[in-house]
């Protein structure tokens, strides 16, 4: 194992046990994506630093209204949420990459996510130049819990957990030899399932379980200034559509990456 996969495997572990100590009653989904259609060269990895725009879905609307309600729940859009990325590339072409969304307040989770991009065409990040066009897909998987109730006589409590499946799009074009503007389609499928739990002081304890498939959907555009060999800034603005059984809204979403590349 060389010295980037053990730097890797350690970034890995923090990630994960930072994502690890949430715990809430609200689901966040990201918003902006930050993906381009160029990958790192091989065996060269980026730590980034973000603020996505997300969205929140609000399975009680009403805080003191048990149980929750996870066929039509509300959304509300997020500004500036900071994450951590991670990637590295194992070979020419192919990028991984790992991020999560921090716990920053009581109300919302995060989630370690994985990601895998391709390029398809186009040169990798270091050697593109100006009028160079690049294409990519990216998919990723993330896995997400919520857990919510209240106390008291009787008492409620809802679990749930869910997993997404990120599949996207990437163009893009080098307007100069520093500056590449992008942009692409996305989707993600939700898969959620959990249960609802009543109990008592006087009666035993009653379940109903509840399972479903939800989607968010969009598409992006934005711009990434590439400083010498050592940074990148990136800003993007997203439109997603979020759909989860009875419930239908659609937000923007503008976002800020700072990337610092690692030799």
């Amino acid at each position: 194992m060389n010295h980037f996969a053990y730097r890797l495997t350690a970034i890995l572990i923090l990630l994960i046990l930072i994502s690890a100590c949430s715990s809430s009653k609200h689901i966040r989904l990201q918003g902006n994506r930050f993906d381009l259609p160029e990958t790192l060269p091989s065996e060269q990895m980026t730590a980034t630093v973000e603020f996505a725009g997300t969205t929140e879905v609000h399975l009680s609307p009403n805080e003191n209204f048990y149980p929750a309600d996870v066929n039509a729940p509300e959304f509300a859009s997020k500004p500036g949420q900071a994450g951590l990325r991670i990637g590295y590339s194992p070979q020419p072409r192919w990028e991984i990459q790992v991020q999560t969304l921090p716990n920053l307040s009581r109300s919302l989770n995060g989630y370690p996510a994985i990601k895998a991009k391709y390029q398809f065409r186009g040169s990798d990040l270091r050697s593109a130049k100006k009028d160079d066009f690049s294409l990519a897909a990216s998919a990723g998987l993330a896995y997400g819990q919520d857990e919510s109730g209240t106390s008291g006589n009787p008492t409620y409590l809802n679990e749930m957990q869910l997993v997404m499946i990120d599949i996207g799009g990437i163009g893009g074009l080098r307007l100069t030899d520093n500056l590449l503007l992008y942009g692409g389609p996305f989707v993600t499928p939700i898969y959620f399932w959990g249960e609802d739990k009543i109990a008592s002081f006087n009666s035993e304890q009653q379940r109903d379980s509840f399972s479903g498939t939800a989607w968010q959907w969009g598409l992006n555009i934005g711009a990434a200034y590439f400083h010498g060999q050592s940074w990148s800034l990136q800003t993007e603005l997203a439109y997603t559509g979020i759909h989860w059984k009875s419930s239908s809204d659609g937000f923007f979403h503008a976002g800020l990456q700072i990337v610092r590349f690692i030799e």
